[in-house]
């Protein structure tokens, strides 16, 4: 079996998500990550495939038509990846375990678990 040179995967990740929303920021807040972890991931697939995804100026940064193309595919292969992953029963269902120390359990979680259970 011959090894896939893909790019890294937070890379594609990353720059589908600018493509989606529009704006740096946006997909930072989606991937909870920060505008330069963005701006970095994007520059290091752009060094990978050798090929300019977006520009002009970074406030008003744009996709290339290479960048459009990439960006298509990438968001119907991850809608695809979504469809596949099987999904979690309802939260109902499920418990939530939490590991802590004990000092912290007693004075800070056991006082707020009515009020996390509440909502």
């Amino acid at each position: 079996m011959t090894a896939r040179s893909l790019p890294p995967l937070n890379a594609l990740r990353a720059f589908e998500a600018f493509a989606r929303c529009g704006r740096m920021t946006l997909a930072a807040d989606e991937l909870c990550v920060t505008h330069g972890a963005i701006s970095r991931q994007i520059r290091q697939l752009e060094d990978h495939l050798g090929a300019a995804l977006t520009e002009g100026p970074r406030t008003k940064l744009v996709l290339t038509s290479t960048g459009v193309t990439l960006a298509q595919a990438l968001t119907a292969a991850f809608d695809q990846i979504d469809a596949a992953i099987p999904r979690l029963p309802p939260a109902a269902d499920r418990a939530l375990v939490v590991s802590c120390l004990p000092t912290f359990a007693m004075k800070w979680l056991i006082p707020r678990l009515p009020g996390f259970v509440a909502a």
